[in-house]
C-alpha cells in the first residue's frame, strides 16, 4: 500500500508537467499542429503556463481555471 502511496504522489502531477511542457512551445508549428486552437486542451495548456509563470490562478470563471502548484523563485 505505502508503495502505491508513493507511486500516486510522484505521478499526480504528470498532467502538470505536460502542460507545462507543451506550454514552452507555444507558437512553435508541432504546437499549432497539435493543438487545435479554440480546444478546452489549448486553453488548459495556455492557461497552467500562464499561471506557473505569474504565480496566480488564471482563467478563473471557465472550465479551463489553473492555480499555480509551484512555489516562485527567490
Amino acid at each position: 500500500m505505502k508503495i502505491a502511496l508513493v507511486f500516486e504522489k510522484k505521478t499526480s502531477n504528470h498532467g502538470v508537467y505536460t502542460d507545462m511542457a507543451w506550454g514552452g512551445l507555444v507558437k512553435t508549428p508541432i504546437y499549432n499542429k497539435k493543438i487545435p486552437l479554440g480546444s478546452a486542451e489549448r486553453a488548459r495548456i495556455e492557461n497552467r503556463y500562464q499561471a506557473e509563470s505569474l504565480n496566480r490562478a488564471v482563467g478563473q470563471g471557465t472550465p479551463s481555471v489553473q492555480n499555480p502548484i509551484g512555489n516562485p523563485c527567490n
